[in-house]
């Protein structure tokens, strides 16, 4: 009777040990088909707390579960606080990470940043512009902190781990994901101070949507513009372009600070479509007719940039209209442009944006 016991105690310890090695193989397998993506978390209001020191990027992760069902995650911590405090050397090693992690993982389908809202669309501009690899970069961020109530961030970084995660995200550059809409980077803009739907496309639209049963893009792939082979080191030394903004009854004293002030670049936002009062339409044309980079852009929220009969025939290669950017996003151009010693023509930077 012992013997009949033991025996049917090993084929059970036997049976359980079966299960359990066909679990961990389907458990693996299910593991390795899933997407790899990195997510680096850089701070902001998506991991800041109303008390306390803010949430790490594990921490943030951790607190989605559903996420594990998207990807296989790798988190890393870059920098922690607001993004109204992110310098250039940040991006310099934001850059550094972003081309080593796809330099050593051919498995790698994509990237995460999270970000604060603050500086998002510009940090957005400057990857767009110097990472060349097909593979998305996905930045998102929350215009609530992670514990007020109805916190957008969990959404949001779900949204941006799908879009990272899919093959149809690749080959359109850096995207911005937030509140299911998925952006250019070029064209993803702050237009809200509070609202969880605060940035938008405001030019050209939505490039696509994260809904329930995945991602779906409104617009064949492909990116605008060149891609600069910018260094790290370089990108941390970006030249200093300041940003002018045109007013009722103003001048050009602000600009004429700007360039004393070591300005080697200057955006100047007009009015309407760019027009200029004349005190800041002389001070322009002086700059640009001397060979001091000048970027005419406009202060309202969208609309293509014409120079407002600025020259009667042809403008002088140190000036260039913005196209659809923003002054911010053309500023970072701009200071992209000059890093990389002038190997083209100001206007061509930024013909087609």
């Amino acid at each position: 009777m012992n013997g009949m016991l033991h025996q049917s105690r090993r084929h059970a310890a036997r049976a359980v040990m079966l299960l359990a090695l066909l679990l961990f193989s389907a458990n693996s397998a299910w593991a390795q088909d899933r997407p790899h993506v990195l997510v680096i978390a850089t701070g902001g209001t998506i991991a800041s707390t109303a008390s306390g020191p803010g949430l790490t990027g594990d921490a943030l992760v951790s607190a989605i579960p559903a996420l594990g069902k998207v990807a296989r995650l790798q988190v890393e911590d870059l920098a922690a606080g607001g993004s109204s405090g992110l310098k250039r050397a940040d991006w310099a090693r934001l850059v550094r990470r972003i081309r080593a992690a796809f330099a050593g993982d051919p498995t790698l389908a994509g990237i995460v940043v999270t970000h604060g809202t603050d500086t998002l669309e510009e940090t957005a501009m400057l990857l767009d512009l110097v990472i060349a690899d097909a593979r998305p970069v996905v930045l998102t961020g929350s215009m609530r902190s992670s514990d007020e109530i109805s916190a957008d961030g969990p959404a949001n970084l779900l949204e941006a781990v799908r879009v990272a995660a899919d093959p149809q995200a690749r080959g359109r550059g850096t995207l911005v994901a937030l509140d299911g809409q998925i952006l250019a980077a070029g064209d993803a803009a702050k237009l809200s101070t509070s609202r969880t739907s605060a940035f938008a496309s405001p030019n050209q639209g939505a490039l696509g949507a994260v809904i329930e049963d995945g991602v779906r893009f409104f617009q064949p792939a492909g990116r605008a513009g060149r891609v600069y082979d910018l260094s790290p080191e370089r990108i941390a030394t970006l030249p200093r372009v300041d940003i002018v903004l045109s007013y009722f009854d103003g001048d050009g004293a602000l600009a004429d600070a700007a360039v004393a002030a070591g300005a080697k670049g200057l955006v100047v936002a007009g009015f309407g479509s760019g027009t200029l009062a004349p005190p800041m339409r002389s001070t322009v044309k002086a700059l640009a007719e001397s060979g001091f980079p000048v970027v005419l852009s406009a202060r309202v929220a969208s609309g293509a940039v014409k120079d407002s009969g600025l020259w009667d025939g042809k403008a002088p290669a140190a000036f260039a209209r913005s196209g659809f950017l923003n002054p911010a996003k053309a500023r970072v151009l701009l200071m992209v442009h000059l890093a990389a010693g002038g190997t083209e023509t100001l206007q061509a930077a930024f013909a087609g944006r």
